[in-house]
């Protein structure tokens, strides 16, 4: 059988004020981040639309400190729910992604809509849009994976990303925010 793996990838849009935000908690509206997630080396957004021609397989958008916080405590938070829904608080964005824990596998889909668990809408499953009730999503190969490269995967894309702002912002690491990120990161990454 072939090793699976998952990656979450958070690419930061960096700005010269960065490191001043992180230091003086400006942090739920900037900065913004694209999210890109693969499995097996798949792009798990490249069929999202409809229209082949509006197909960017660009991910989701968002805020990045609430993005990286929600990282951290993924796979816990799965453990302990069974499912979590991945998006911003805020509502700055209508979409959502929705991780289920299914046995030894983790489902992935993405919503459009933030109230995914109180009624029937339109699922992205990796592969194409279903128009399901929440339980029902299909499962297929391009959003099903264990739930251990799962777990690795969450921990190298928050690894990934800090190491991405301390470079372009060494000062970072000096910051409330990202030590307050940098403490999470490690009471989570073993649970």
């Amino acid at each position: 059988m072939n090793k699976e793996e998952f990656k979450i990838i958070l690419e930061p849009e960096f700005y010269e004020d960065m490191a001043e935000d992180f230091d003086n908690g400006n942090l739920l509206y900037n900065p913004w981040t694209n999210v890109y997630i693969k499995i097996n080396d798949n792009n798990f957004f490249k069929e999202e639309c409809l229209d082949p021609k509006l197909r960017l397989g660009t991910g989701l958008y968002g805020p990045l400190y609430v993005f990286i916080e929600q990282l951290i405590s993924l796979p816990y938070e799965l453990n302990k729910e069974g499912k979590v829904l991945y998006t911003d608080p805020e509502l700055q964005i209508g979409v959502a992604l929705v991780f289920e824990k299914k046995g030894k596998h983790v489902v992935l889909t993405k919503i459009d809509d933030n109230t995914w668990y109180k009624k029937e809408g339109i699922w992205y499953d990796g592969e194409k849009l279903v128009y399901s009730l929440p339980d029902k999503v299909p499962m297929s190969k391009n959003n099903v994976i264990g739930y251990d490269a799962f777990k690795k995967g969450c921990i190298e894309g928050v690894e990934d990303v800090l190491s991405k702002l301390v470079l372009k912002y060494p000062q970072i690491e000096y910051t409330s925010g990202y030590r307050n990120l940098k403490e999470n990161f490690k009471k989570y990454k073993d649970l």
